[in-house]
């Protein structure tokens, strides 16, 4: 009786372990299935820059068939979707693109992030420091074109041999330049249409006296980077250092006149000061 008890258990037993081996099976298969399962999704082939838009991606990138367990959460498949918004973040070969690395281009230039074009990689770039009335009144960011007006003082009373003690400086058309009678002030729109490259704002505390001490508000200015190439470089350089510089915004299609030196001359007329 002993001996058929445990041969009924044994098959009882036997027919168990078949069973669990066939379920293992069918959920082996599910899961393989599971894992051949695709999405399609949009995959860097190379690296991508900040600031590129999606629609400029080009052949940089492709729509690839990923397995669905591996897709990132909030992958881009369809590409007409997303295509009037810009990355926030640099891709790199082989990543997915996912909403979380997409954004509006005026929240990209709010944060002062952009992608530098291909023709400015190998540009000088150069940091200036300005007032924000002098910077578009701090209304600039990374990406804007923009006109570089530069201001100089020039001394006229230094005994120099181009100027004689009994000549006048005088403009191209003869009228004699007033400053006083020894220097002249001089304003010209020397750089167009020069690209900003980043934007920081500089935070400038004001001096304190201790002998008085007053609330005061600190000085607000901004770090502005500009992409040029030597000659306008050096030429910035040398405005900042020893004249002063103010910024217009001057978008590509703004046309580029040759505007003549501003300096303050004598009036031909009396009625041309009223003028």
């Amino acid at each position: 009786m002993r001996r058929v008890i445990a041969a009924l258990v044994g098959v009882v037993l036997a027919l168990l372990g078949a069973f669990l081996v066939i379920n293992y099976a069918a959920n082996a298969d599910e899961r393989a299935a599971a894992d051949l399962e695709t999405q399609p999704v949009l995959v860097a082939l190379e690296e991508i820059p900040v600031g590129t838009p999606v629609s400029d991606f080009g052949d940089r990138a492709e729509v690839r068939q990923v397995p669905v367990a591996v897709v990132v959460e909030g992958a881009v498949a369809d590409v007409s979707a997303a295509e009037d918004l810009v990355l926030s973040v640099a891709t790199v070969a082989g990543e997915q693109l996912s909403t979380a690395r997409l954004v509006t281009p005026e929240a990209l230039r709010a944060r002062g992030g952009t992608a530098l074009p291909e023709e400015l990689k190998d540009s000088h770039q150069v940091t200036v420091l300005l007032d924000k009335a002098r910077a578009l009144g701090g209304n600039i960011a990374a990406g804007d074109t923009v006109g570089v007006f530069m201001s100089f003082e020039i001394d006229t009373s230094e005994e120099d041999q181009s100027v004689g003690p009994q000549e006048q400086v005088t403009t191209e058309d003869g009228r004699p330049l007033v400053a006083g009678g020894s220097s002249v002030s001089v304003t010209d729109l020397t750089l167009h249409k020069v690209p900003v490259v980043r934007v920081e704002g500089a935070y400038v505390a004001p001096a304190v006296s201790t002998d008085e001490a007053k609330d005061e508000e600190a000085e607000d200015r901004l770090f502005v980077t500009f992409a040029l190439d030597p000659e306008d470089a050096a030429r910035l350089v040398y405005a900042a250092e020893w004249g002063t510089i103010y910024l217009s915004l001057e978008p590509e299609g703004a046309p580029e006149k040759n505007v003549p030196s501003v300096v303050i001359t004598l009036p031909e007329r009396g009625e041309d000061v009223l003028q």
